[in-house]
């Protein structure tokens, strides 16, 4: 029921899933994202150490007005690079916010841990919020259930994990946002300004996850993935 070297489900009751009283302003940030988006480049440039360091600023604003103020000196291909950081941020920021809203969820304490944003029921997982995979070459109608198209996502996305820093096998969510045949990747990538979706199946995911802990069932879907045992699970935002 848990993965070698990683916490059991907490044994404790939580009754049945509650929110903090923390307020989120989930309708602000969506308006704040989707005026992020809106000044996103298509073309994308690979980053440097001079630009990630100049535009690191972002991690404490608190609006893109704000990051466009503070950007008017720099070159246009900084204020490119630090609109889109600051887009990724808000998203992957306030849905982390919205798990660590509710009673069975907790924050990790480092925040500069690489492998754990949160626990849910005692057990760490990372987040990541994405686009659905274009080069993803299967649909739903290819597998016999929603659990093993799920499955396979997850298999592909950890296989093609890019190089970054917080490249793993460690425990992981994934919402994957997926517009139509998830076959445009713009039109995906805007999908991730609906956090009121995200809101939505993020509550619906921990509730069905509480049921089943009290049910006495398999809290959470777990796979062997190169020989790595792992907790993963999808939450698909559609639109």
């Amino acid at each position: 029921m848990y993965a070698p070297g990683e916490s059991r489900p907490a044994t404790k009751g939580f009754g049945e899933l509650k929110r903090s009283d923390i307020h989120l302003d989930i309708e602000d940030k969506t308006s704040d994202a989707q005026k992020a988006f809106s000044l996103l480049k298509d073309s994308w440039q690979k980053q440097t150490n001079d630009m990630d360091k100049k535009t690191r600023f972002i991690y404490h604003c608190h609006s893109i007005e704000e990051v466009k103020n503070k950007t008017k000196k720099l070159p246009q291909n900084y204020k490119d690079y630090a609109i889109r950081r600051y887009f990724n941020k808000i998203i992957s920021q306030t849905s982390e916010d919205i798990f660590c809203s509710y009673n069975i969820c907790e924050k990790e304490s480092n925040k500069f841990h690489r492998y754990i944003d949160f626990r849910i029921l005692g057990v760490p997982f990372d987040l990541k919020v994405s686009s659905y995979p274009a080069r993803f070459k299967h649909s739903r109608a290819d597998f016999r259930s929603e659990r093993e198209y799920r499955n396979a996502l997850i298999r592909w996305l950890y296989k093609n994990q890019s190089g970054e820093q917080r490249q793993h096998y460690k425990n992981r969510l994934f919402i994957l946002c997926k517009k139509g045949d998830g076959k445009t990747p713009k039109a995906n990538n805007q999908l991730k300004t609906r956090l009121d979706l995200i809101d939505r199946q993020v509550q619906s995911f921990l509730d069905f996850t509480l049921s089943k802990y009290y049910k006495g069932e398999k809290v959470f879907n777990d796979l062997m993935i190169d020989g790595h045992h792992i907790f993963s699970d999808v939450i698909l935002i559609e639109g």
